[in-house]
């Protein structure tokens, strides 16, 4: 065992070996019961809403995996294929943050219709940047 301090210090790999201890969603009244609180004055839990525990904690594990096979590749001599898995990977980081919740139906609609559009029409992936308000799609073409 280790000490981890933050969630993104644990590998993928290390997570899916912990995920089970895990519930998949959690009522904020039972978090509180267990609990007692979170210590983050910015944010209220809301007794009634059903939180997706296990997605919450696998996206900023699996998003810090992606960011950094991303920026890796960026370093990479320009290709078909590196254009493909950078689209893929910010796909996968779209529907990684729609999964906890924080997406928005109009910036899902943007990401599902370059998706449509593919690769054919020069399009290799789009995905949520920013956060509040809805935020702002970035489209990989």
């Amino acid at each position: 065992k280790r000490e981890v301090g933050h969630l993104t210090e644990l590998t993928v790999e290390e997570f899916e070996q912990l995920e089970h201890l895990l519930p998949t969603e959690m009522s904020g009244a039972d978090f509180v019961a267990k609990h007692g609180g979170h210590g983050d004055s910015a944010t209220t839990i809301i007794p009634s809403v059903e939180y997706k525990v296990r997605d919450c904690t696998r996206h900023p594990i699996c998003e810090n995996a992606r960011v950094s096979e991303f920026r890796a590749l960026l370093g990479a001599p320009a290709s078909k294929e590196q254009l493909r898995r950078l689209g893929a990977l910010m796909l996968e980081s779209h529907a990684s943050y729609s999964a906890v919740g924080l997406g928005s139906d109009a910036t899902d609609k943007l990401v599902a219709l370059v998706r449509a559009a593919g690769e054919s029409s020069g399009l290799y992936g789009a995905k949520i940047t920013g956060g509040g308000s809805g935020g702002t799609v970035s489209v990989l073409g």
